[in-house]
């Protein structure tokens, strides 16, 4: 298997030891103080990464590439961060909101780079794009953001991206991010200047 799912794990373990301590604070991006296995150090905590490292241990599940055990630990770990949204729901669209606006302001200025210097951004597309990816996992909890028009931002990313190159992550991970869904995992930036 080329993607190995136990950073995930284990940042979504750590992740929700702290969730609550998360949720009832003012902060936006919050230090996770383990260390993984691996070395490094874990994303800082916000529902963006969470839900994004679910969906990533989903998509492993979908294309069969977990085993028994990490299916159910991975089931445990959804029903306790449902158990978590429940209980603290006003607080979690909050935070859901407050992230979805940053993330979207993050993903503007990733556009403008790309606009600006499209030769440049190229090399850096397939892992600069997972602010998309965030974008649309934090959407349905974020409340309505008015004046937030990501249509208009993917109306310029749908033109940039003008190379048709299949998915660009791990093979393993397509069966979590359906072509229609996530269409700018299926394409690359032209390395040449637009116009």
């Amino acid at each position: 298997m080329g993607y190995d799912p136990q950073q995930d794990f284990e940042y979504l373990q750590q992740g929700l030891e702290e969730l609550e301590k998360y949720l009832l604070s003012d902060e936006l991006f919050w230090p996770l103080m383990a260390r993984p296995t691996g070395g490094g150090s874990f994303l800082k905590l916000t529902l963006g990464n969470l839900l994004f490292s679910l969906l990533q241990l989903e998509a492993l599940a979908a294309g069969r590439h977990l085993s028994p055990a990490e299916e159910a630990e991975l089931r445990r770990i959804e029903l306790a961060v449902e158990g978590m949204q429940r209980r603290w729901q006003v607080a979690w669209e909050t935070k859901a909101g407050r992230e979805y606006r940053s993330r979207f302001n993050q993903y503007a200025n990733l556009l403008r780079d790309i606009k600006n210097s499209p030769e440049k951004q190229a090399p850096y597309y397939s892992r600069e794009i997972r602010l998309r990816v965030l974008l649309a996992l934090l959407s349905p909890h974020a409340g309505e953001q008015e004046g937030y028009d990501l249509a208009q931002l993917d109306a310029f990313l749908r033109g940039a991206l003008t190379r048709k190159t299949g998915f660009i992550w791990d093979p393993e991970l397509q069966p979590g991010y359906p072509e229609d869904a996530y269409w700018y995992l299926y394409g690359e930036l032209e390395q040449e200047e637009l116009p």
